[in-house]
């Protein structure tokens, strides 16, 4: 039994010092930029929003007005956080935030707008432009 509860108390600490290295963590970030994403209305957006001409234009005022200010907080953020370490770490943090972004609601909303029934479209689109370029 004492084996048990030493081999559990060696894994613990293994875990929280390898958890706390040298790379901050990053999800608290990857979801202010979901924040600041959503301030401007991504939560509201859907396939038939997207198509309307005064939601754009909506949108992308909000966009101008409200993500500069919020994303820029955020770089301020991340940049305190990046600038003591190495290069090496500095990209494992850069790759922690976008797996981070990955795992937002954010993302999966924006993931769910995509129109994936109209791919064979979008491919035999490019296919027309090659050939067009190729002559």
């Amino acid at each position: 039994m004492k084996g048990i509860i030493k081999t559990l108390t060696i894994a613990c600490v293994a875990l929280v010092s390898v958890s706390c290295g040298g790379v901050p963590a990053t999800s608290n970030h990857a979801e202010s930029v979901c924040d600041c994403m959503n301030e401007v209305g991504l939560e509201e957006m859907n396939l038939s929003k997207l198509s309307d001409r005064s939601f754009q234009r909506e949108t992308e005022r909000a966009a101008e007005e409200k993500l500069p200010p919020c994303l820029l907080k955020v770089a301020k953020e991340m940049n305190e956080d990046i600038d003591a370490l190495s290069k090496d770490d500095k990209v494992a943090y850069t790759r922690s935030f976008l797996k981070d972004i990955i795992d937002t609601d954010c993302s999966e909303k924006i993931l769910s707008l995509i129109p994936f029934d109209m791919m064979g479209l979008a491919i035999g689109q490019l296919e027309k432009e090659i050939e067009r370029a190729n002559y």
